[in-house]
């Protein structure tokens, strides 16, 4: 799918993820009164689990489970395309901080 480029690995069960530097993100925000739009690329995002086994010791059986090995994202702030305000460095960096952190805590959520 070109809309949705990423790589996707079953093949072993010690790295059953995906992983893309291919993702593109956007939004809309206000800044000092002013609304401004941005978007930029994701520079690695990444997830990564493995199989391993899980001891039910109540019904005597283990389970199969997936571990999370890994979750990465990251973003560069230079990278980071802003219209309708000016950002500084700080602002950006504070704006791409608040997004991956989104990110992370609806990931935790899932």
């Amino acid at each position: 799918m070109k809309d949705f480029d990423f790589q996707l690995n079953l093949s072993d069960q010690n790295d059953i993820g995906a992983e893309s530097s291919k993702l593109q993100f956007s939004g809309k925000g206000q800044h000092d009164g002013v609304d401004f739009t941005f978007s930029g690329p994701i520079s690695l995002f990444k997830v990564q689990y493995e199989l391993s086994t899980k001891e039910n010791l109540d019904l005597k059986y283990n389970a199969n489970i997936f571990s999370e090995k890994d979750f990465v994202i990251t973003v560069d702030a230079s990278s980071l395309k802003v219209e309708g305000a000016s950002l500084d460095d700080a602002a950006r960096t504070e704006l791409v901080n608040k997004f991956t952190q989104r990110v992370v805590s609806y990931k935790a959520e899932i």
